[in-house]
């Protein structure tokens, strides 16, 4: 698929305190995913300081990046990224094949290999399955660099809210009838209450929507278009030992913290050290600054970056060689969130639903399709901690 964007392979910013210049990538043939994870990692100034921190790392990914972050803060030609699709190449990676784009970043964190480039993505994810018989509990924690999340409620409705699928993430789950797993202590099959927390959280939090899935009645894969409403923050709050989303678009929830306004101490802050440790204990605040996205289908489509500089504040379109300045409501329009708050403007009761794949996506949604043929759907969204 071809650039969704004018071509314009350096965009400099001409006004404000900070000289800022966005670089294009040289797409080299299905490559559109690897520019955009690219992009996203030269955003983010904790991955870029530690990236330059790697030492001995000659003909390695981790060289292979420095030698393209230094061409895209110089900024004056689209950058050519050979010598990381050659590195690529010999690990036996099919460069030049569509990939999914949150598999290539597990593979560039993991091909780096680097203890503290770890620290700044992965968080504890605690799994515990409790006994309705004995009360035993069995715990097992992972360290996991990214959430995946379903965008299914149910089998025929989809969630709305990102906070939604991420409170989902963490709902307590009866396991019973056929699911009941076996208790080592009762010696028998029991009922049981799945938990899953967040023991610790990380400096740069990536969330990966699950959009390609199995459909099993079908019985074939699948892209799930559905648009979701991506908040430009997130907040989690420490309750006992572990960390729970706070759903600030929910009605349930009365505290919505607003970092202009907030003038707390206890505010989560910045951080350039990338230790967990640093965060406060209490609740920590994330602010978006990366958005991947995928248009097309399953079989023929193409990956482009919605990314925030650091420097000024401002929101850009990175589609390979090509970039462009954009805002917000721009990205929102393009993502079809606004078709999503039409729904809610339009429903009975005004409250934020999940919505039925049957009823309220093809008819509410029949007459507003044409403008949104090109299904631009977010992938792999980058949060950082707030100042």
């Amino acid at each position: 698929m071809g650039n969704i964007v004018a071509n314009h392979s350096a965009f400099p910013e001409e006004r404000g305190t900070h000289q800022v210049k966005v670089t294009g990538i040289k797409n080299l043939g299905s490559t559109c995913y690897m520019n955009t994870l690219i992009q996203s990692l030269f955003v983010t100034p904790v991955f870029r300081i530690k990236i330059n921190e790697c030492q001995n790392v000659d003909e390695s990914i981790a060289s292979d990046l420095q030698d393209i972050f230094i061409r895209l803060e110089q900024g004056v030609h689209s950058v050519e990224p050979y010598r990381l699709a050659r590195s690529l190449d010999q690990m036996h990676w099919a460069v030049n094949r569509q990939q999914d784009i949150e598999e290539f970043f597990h593979m560039v964190i993991n091909a780096i290999d680097d203890k503290e480039i770890r620290k700044v993505y992965e968080m504890g994810i605690v799994n515990s399955l409790s006994c309705t018989g004995c009360k035993h509990k069995m715990i097992k924690e992972t360290a996991n660099l990214d959430i995946s999340l379903t965008l299914k409620a149910s089998p025929n409705e989809y969630f709305k809210h990102l906070e939604e699928a991420l409170r989902h993430f963490v709902k307590n789950e009866t396991m019973q009838g056929d699911d009941k797993p076996f208790c080592g202590s009762c010696k028998t099959k029991q009922v049981m209450i799945r938990k899953t927390s967040f023991s610790t959280l990380p400096p740069v939090l990536v969330i990966h929507l699950n959009r390609f899935t199995h459909d099993s009645w079908k019985h074939e894969n699948m892209k799930l278009e559905q648009p979701l409403l991506i908040p430009e923050t997130l907040t989690f709050k420490k309750e006992s030992e572990v960390y729970v989303p706070v759903c600030n678009s929910s009605e349930e929830f009365d505290e919505v913290w607003d970092p202009y306004t907030t003038e707390s101490s206890e505010a989560s802050h910045w951080i350039h050290s990338a230790e967990p440790s640093s965060i406060p204990v209490d609740c920590v605040h994330y602010e978006l600054f990366s958005i991947s996205v995928h248009a097309g289908n399953l079989d023929c489509g193409h990956y482009y970056a919605f990314i925030k500089h650091h420097k000024d504040r401002q929101w850009y379109i990175c589609d390979d060689t090509s970039i462009r300045k954009t805002h917000w409501n721009y990205i929102q329009e393009k993502l079809r969130m606004n078709d999503l708050r039409w729904l809610d403007a339009h429903s009975v009761t005004g409250r934020s639903q999940s919505y039925s794949r049957d009823h309220s996506w093809s008819q509410s949604w029949s007459h507003r399709q044409v403008r949104t043929s090109g299904r631009s759907t977010a992938i792999l969204l980058m949060y950082e901690v707030m100042q």
